[in-house]
């Protein structure tokens, strides 16, 4: 037995030597039994629906088509993962963090990101109907031609964001940080993006601008808006 370990160790590190020596990271086959940490792991394709992996570390991991449903991935170290076309729906992965993930084409339909720092994570045309951005640190985040239709981005961080050609119709935006970032060509029919300060937001070729409820929002400097909606200025509400 004692034999076959160390033969088993030896297999293992000459793998690791012979990718350091090619000078390539090593990524690891999963197992079943990775469930709490499995760092730059090739996931493509398997099926983890109903897993936790909360607090695990799967940092680089490959997880292209694989099937989440349901992944209860709280506090869970996921950053620089590649997951296109991966199906988060219903996850819930609260308080995690994906910062410079790759998640374009994803669907995580009514998935919970409560907290969740996606800094500079891409999400391009991804399927967020419903999806929970509570309080999530989406700065330099691409949204570009994202479905949420419903999502809440309520008191998230979106500065730098770009959301253009996103359907956002009846998303919520409600005491978010709203600065430097895009909506360019979103369409935002019947959205919420209220008790707001507006900085540097651009909102040209908006659909749907004349439904979206402004209630307590201002404007901290003049942005693209039509005519026909007028905003306070930050200052005049201060006052």
């Amino acid at each position: 037995m004692r034999k076959i370990a160390l033969s088993i160790a030896f297999s293992v590190a000459s793998v690791f030597a012979m990718a350091d020596a090619q000078g390539k990271p090593a990524r690891v086959a999963w197992a079943p039994s990775d469930t709490g940490s499995c760092a730059d792991c090739l996931l493509t394709g398997h099926d983890l629906s109903g897993w936790n992996i909360s607090n695990g570390d799967y940092s680089g991991a490959d997880l292209s088509a694989a099937n989440l449903y349901k992944l209860k991935a709280e506090d869970a170290q996921l950053s620089d993962i590649i997951a296109l076309g991966a199906n988060f729906r219903k996850a819930t992965l609260d308080g995690s963090d994906f910062t410079d993930a790759d998640l374009t084409g994803a669907t995580l339909d009514k998935a919970s990101l409560i907290a969740a720092d996606l800094t500079d994570a891409t999400l391009s045309t991804a399927r967020l109907h419903g999806t929970m951005f509570i309080g999530a640190t989406c700065t330099d985040a691409n949204l570009i031609a994202v479905q949420a239709e419903g999502a809440d981005f309520s008191g998230a961080n979106l500065m730098g964001a770009d959301l253009s050609s996103a359907n956002l119709e009846n998303a919520a935006f409600d005491n978010a940080i709203l600065a430097d970032m895009t909506f360019a060509n979103a369409n935002l029919s019947g959205a919420k993006i209220r008790d707001t300060r507006l900085v540097g937001v651009n909102f040209s070729g908006v659909s749907g601008l004349d439904s979206v409820d402004f209630q307590g929002t201002c404007l901290i400097e003049p942005i693209n808006l039509p005519q026909t909606i007028t905003l306070p200025s930050c200052f005049e509400s201060d006052g």
